[in-house]
């Protein structure tokens, strides 16, 4: 119920209801890891640690630091970025290393770094967006003895034993058999910037080099979801390989938009046999008849299929080392999920 709805014999009723869901455990089924995460609320502690961010920023360890969009964005709407101090120097990816090089240490503390910005522009060169900077900071650091995170320009405290779970857990991950080939690069004449490769382009490239069949943007019809979506975004039908493929450009929101859309999908093909008639329908008028032995249209087992989380734009070196917290959390019970429906769930990554 809307508050614009209600009436004022309603009031106590739906603080009621309000109360019942802040003290509800609802939301343990998907999302328990929550608990492992508290605030920090004292100013003398966020003090402290906004005092070690600095420090850290001014020795230049940088490697240990994230600068991520703090909310979702399309990459269609997005196609560069840049910082305070160095607004013309532009970036397809976010590079940390721009801004870091043009801050004056001398002078640098919290109050500037939360004046100073994250810019995004369109393809046409126009500023859309600016966050702070401070709010597009990701860092996990160790303060008397206790693991704390920063994130969304909020301090909060991690249980240890969660954090060091979270990474146990990652090492469990395989990584797919096959390399993917580097995103192109070239200098957009119009902005004389270089431009990476976008998802769409990368994706056709990819299915005319290996055989494989394009199904991004081929959108399949379910009655479970409120929406259209994708069955995969690359699919190698022989060997019942589903490729989920996500520019890291803009930092976590475009990895949970990919661990989403992978999970939702492979539940889908497994427990809605509706939405397995859509989607061999898709595949027919896109590819034609051989390709709808991707997906059967009664009988499944999922122990056939390996589901790919093709991460763009990542150093395949430091593949899920590098990933924000939060996406390695979103990234552990994907996998979680997924395999305990039978899956194989890979990962990989082009640069």
């Amino acid at each position: 119920m809307q508050q614009s709805q209600l009436e004022p014999d309603d009031l106590v009723r739906y603080l009621d209801e309000c109360l019942q869901c802040y003290g509800g455990k609802e939301y343990l089924e998907q999302f328990s890891w929550v608990d492992n995460l508290k605030k920090v609320g004292k100013p003398a502690t966020i003090e402290e640690l906004d005092t070690l961010l600095i420090k850290i920023i001014k020795s230049k360890k940088h490697d240990e630091i994230s600068i991520v969009v703090p909310e979702v964005m399309s990459d269609e709407e997005i196609e560069y970025f840049s910082f305070t101090r160095a607004k013309q120097n532009t970036s397809y990816n976010i590079d940390k290393t721009i801004y870091f090089n043009a801050i004056d240490f001398l002078s640098f503390d919290i109050d500037r770094m939360k004046r100073d910005k994250l810019f995004a522009f369109d393809n046409q060169g126009s500023e859309v967006k600016s966050f702070s900077i401070y709010k597009c900071i990701n860092l996990e650091v160790t303060h008397k003895r206790k693991n704390y995170m920063l994130f969304l320009g909020q301090w909060f405290e991690i249980e240890k034993k969660f954090s060091e779970y979270v990474e146990k857990e990652l090492k469990f991950i395989p990584t797919h058999k096959n390399t993917f080939p580097d995103l192109i690069r070239k200098i957009d004449k119009a902005t004389m910037k270089e431009k990476l490769e976008s998802e769409g382009d990368y994706n056709e490239r990819i299915c005319k080099s290996r055989n494989y069949i394009l199904m991004d943007r081929k959108l399949v019809k379910s009655s479970r979801t409120t929406t259209s979506i994708e069955l995969c975004d690359i699919a190698d039908v022989k060997n019942k390989i589903l490729i989920h493929a996500k520019h890291r450009k803009g930092g976590s929101s475009g990895l949970s938009h990919l661990f989403a859309q992978a999970s939702v999908a492979s539940e889908l093909i497994l427990s809605d046999e509706e939405f397995r008639k859509a989607a061999r329908i898709v595949i027919k008028e896109n590819h034609g008849n051989a390709a709808m032995n991707l997906i059967p249209a009664k009988k499944i087992k999922s122990s056939e299929f390996e589901i790919v989380l093709l991460m763009l734009g990542c150093d395949n070196t430091k593949l899920l080392k590098d990933l924000p917290f939060f996406s390695k959390v979103n990234l552990m019970n994907t996998y979680t999920n997924l395999t305990q429906r039978g899956y194989k769930v890979t990962v990989a990554s082009a640069k």
